[in-house]
């Protein structure tokens, strides 16, 4: 391909590239882990792009690729705790299909996890990280599985209200 050719994949992937990777960041729920898959579907995406039906969304077409990943990732790590299903996947691709995370919105989440205190900090690594239940949780901090709930309410609603602040600030002129 010369380089003309490769300006429709280019602006294509770039489109789709945050739900790529969201998709594979929750199907993976480690951040370097979903990077390294991220590139392999682009690489796949590359080297299959003749094969892209334009008729279709690319989106589509690319997640489907990132499915294919994280489903030959979970046959190599069949051991790892954290494993979803095709049913699972599938609907968290219907997800982001909706919603593309853009990198501002990734990096405002950063700093905003690094705002929380160590105890919410450690709850959201312990849910979201490493993938235990609210049950597994419960047991190991000796607390209900309702308080719980309620703490990783607040803390999801207290991040989306800081990245909404980080995103409007960035976006003011300088």
């Amino acid at each position: 391909m010369d380089a003309n050719q490769w300006m429709p994949l280019a602006r294509l992937w770039e489109q789709s590239r945050n739900s790529v990777f969201a998709h594979l960041l929750a199907g993976v729920a480690d951040f370097h882990k979903a990077e390294d898959l991220l590139q392999d579907v682009a690489v796949s995406a590359a080297e299959n792009f003749h094969k892209y039906d334009h008729d279709r969304p690319f989106r589509s077409w690319v997640l489907g690729i990132a499915r294919n990943h994280l489903l030959m990732y979970y046959r190599r790590h069949k051991s790892d705790r954290l494993v979803f299903g095709e049913t699972v996947m599938a609907q968290i691709a219907d997800g982001l299909e909706a919603v593309a995370v853009s990198d501002g919105r990734r990096e405002a989440l950063r700093a905003c996890l690094q705002s929380l205190d160590e105890d919410q900090r450690r709850l959201v690594d312990m849910r979201y990280s490493a993938g235990m239940t609210i049950a597994d949780i419960a047991t190991q901090l000796q607390r209900t599985q309702v308080s719980l709930k309620t703490a990783l309410h607040r803390l999801r609603v207290k991040l989306e209200a800081c990245i909404r602040r980080r995103l409007a600030q960035e976006s003011l002129p300088q």
